[in-house]
């Protein structure tokens, strides 16, 4: 910088100022007097020129720095960490224990607590990871009265260093831990993050990781027997309040402005909180939607005989309303998980995992094979997915308000009549629930259920790790079947579900209830989530081919139990 200002200060701009050359005097002393005198008046006319430009330069060069990143790097609105702090600490009921196996939300829930007292005395958190060390042993006297130790520090399983496997051990499992403090947290034992040690046949005997919220909790299995009523009574609405909650704590994600794409990239810290915000929104989904599937489908009783007298014909009717309304609990289940699903493809396309898709149309798939709710219209919205809906209008609504306000001023929408921005989230409620009033183009909602089951496992199949699932197969050939039914009627239209012309929605959805098998009686399919199968189920049984399995109805459905990943 110095020697480009030198050399513009003695090429340029000096000469203008001193003015021309005068004649080299005849001798040699006088050259040399002549050129000090003029020298020494050239060079400071030439420092000072040269400082200016420098000093102008420099200050250019942090003035456009300054316009090009403040933007960026202005960080005076970046609460996301505490909302994510809120999302998993509020949702947790009083007496509950959070054992944390990550940075993110250790940092986060740990400032929280202890420097603005959240959940202070209500919630105990402890760092997992901490507790593997042999160290560990000489801070458990800070938790004396609040947490039992089955041992000296957390160890694996069936090891040596475990007291429970060896006589010289003195660790314990995470099963030990979990079954030493149940009595002493009442609200419930859970987990941030994923355990140290996996593949603990201990622990999977006696437990499993159920998902509430941005956490899961542990579980005995013998409260998840079918016949205990967990589900329904217990997860089903704690579960429920837990994620209203997760949804008040996280108003926004970190990618949802348009600044935000630039500040908050995959790099940063705060873009996986969006990340797991998704990935817990399709674990609730995919839980909500397994036990669904794992519940007896009801049955329609037979018509009564028509010489019964009128008090039976008048008992059966009742009988007929009961199984109408437990149908209908039972759709209205699969459309709240299939809503949670589908808000993850519309705000999160790229991130959507693929097993979220092929779980999404096997949602549709059995909702479009319940026979209970033809012709009737649509179930009504529940509150659940009502304030999921509203949680995506407003991120997009603030989207939207954030871009007018970028073009303020500059001519665009609000100051001088330019167009309106476009829509970070323009689909961000799309298909939350079926339309409640009956289109000109689709009056049957069912046929709109036929639509987005094309759609998801016509995405799922595009997906290049599709290949390897299990169910792969069965998925192509009952997809193809739909299609074929679908594209052999004059009227087949598209097959996204945002409004298919009656005729082929109706054909699609025949052939999706002739290709979807009937669930009930059927051994529960072998399961991937968390990496293996749920102990007890049975083997699976001989395989069919999967294109005559669908096309005549029968078989089992494909991977008919969803799947949920690890995090």
């Amino acid at each position: 910088l110095h020697f480009a200002a030198d050399l513009l200060a003695a090429k340029v701009l000096a000469p203008l100022l001193v003015g021309p050359k005068e004649a080299p005097p005849a001798d040699r002393k006088a050259r040399s007097y002549g050129g000090h005198a003029q020298g020494g008046g050239g060079g400071r006319v030439q420092g000072r020129i040269r400082l200016a430009i420098t000093g102008l330069t420099a200050a250019s060069l942090v003035l456009a720095q300054l316009w090009g990143a403040f933007e960026m790097s202005d960080q005076s609105s970046n609460h996301f960490f505490t909302g994510y702090a809120k999302a998993v600490l509020e949702p947790l009921p009083n007496k509950s224990l959070l054992l944390i196996n990550y940075d993110q939300q250790w940092t986060s829930a740990r400032y929280h607590q202890v420097c603005e007292g959240l959940r202070e005395g209500e919630v105990t958190i402890l760092n997992l990871a901490m507790m593997t060390f042999g160290w560990w042993e000489h801070k458990r006297a800070l938790y004396q009265g609040v947490v039992s130790w089955p041992g000296t520090h957390y160890v694996r399983e069936q090891t040596a260093a475990h007291r429970g496997s060896h006589p010289n051990g003195t660790g314990f499992s995470f099963g030990d831990l979990v079954g030493a403090n149940l009595a002493k947290f009442p609200g419930g034992i859970y987990l941030g993050g994923s355990l140290s040690f996996t593949g603990e046949p201990g622990w999977a005997q006696a437990f499993e990781l159920v998902p509430y919220g941005l956490a899961s909790r542990a579980v005995p299995r013998v409260q998840l027997a079918s016949n205990s009523g967990f589900f329904a009574k217990s997860w089903e609405p704690a579960a429920g309040r837990m994620m209203d909650a997760v949804l008040r704590a996280l108003p926004l994600v970190p990618f949802s402005l348009p600044v935000h794409e630039r500040q908050f990239g995959p790099e940063t810290w705060e873009w996986t909180v969006g990340r797991e915000f998704f990935d817990h929104a399709t674990e609730h989904g995919a839980y909500l939607l397994e036990q669904t599937l794992a519940t007896p489908e009801p049955r329609e009783p037979p018509p009564p005989p028509a010489d019964k007298p009128g008090q039976q014909k008048a008992d059966h009717a009742r009988v007929v309303a009961a199984f109408r309304k437990e149908a209908g609990r039972r759709v209205g289940r699969l459309l709240t998980a299939a809503a949670w699903l589908e808000l993850a493809w519309n705000l999160d396309p790229s991130g959507c995992k693929t097993a979220s898709l092929k779980n999404l149309g096997l949602a549709y798939m059995h909702v479009v094979r319940d026979r209970s709710s033809a012709g009737q219209g649509p179930p009504e919205m529940p509150p659940a997915v009502a304030r999921l809906a509203a949680w995506a209008e407003h991120l997009d609504q603030t989207t939207r308000d954030a871009g007018l306000q970028q073009q303020r001023g500059s001519g665009g929408a609000g100051g001088g009549g330019g167009e309106t921005p476009p829509r970070a989230f323009p689909n961000a409620t799309r298909n939350l629930w079926p339309p409640q009033k009956e289109g000109a183009g689709d009056p049957d909602w069912r046929s709109w259920a036929s639509g987005r089951f094309t759609a998801a496992w016509g995405a799922f199949l595009a997906r290049p790790d599709a290949a390897s699932d299990p169910g792969h197969a069965q998925i192509r050939a009952i997809y193809d079947t739909v299609l074929r039914t679908a594209n052999s009627n004059p009227a087949s239209g598209p097959t996204r579900g945002d409004g298919p012309p009656q005729a082929a929605g109706a054909a699609r959805n025949t052939a999706a209830r002739a290709a979807a098998p009937a669930a009930a009686g059927q051994e529960p399919p072998e399961s991937r989530r968390r990496g293996g199968r749920v102990p007890g189920a049975k083997k699976r049984r001989k395989k069919r081919d999967p294109a005559s399995a669908a096309e005549a109805g029968g078989g089992k459905p494909p991977h008919g139990r969803p799947e949920r990943g690890k995090r």
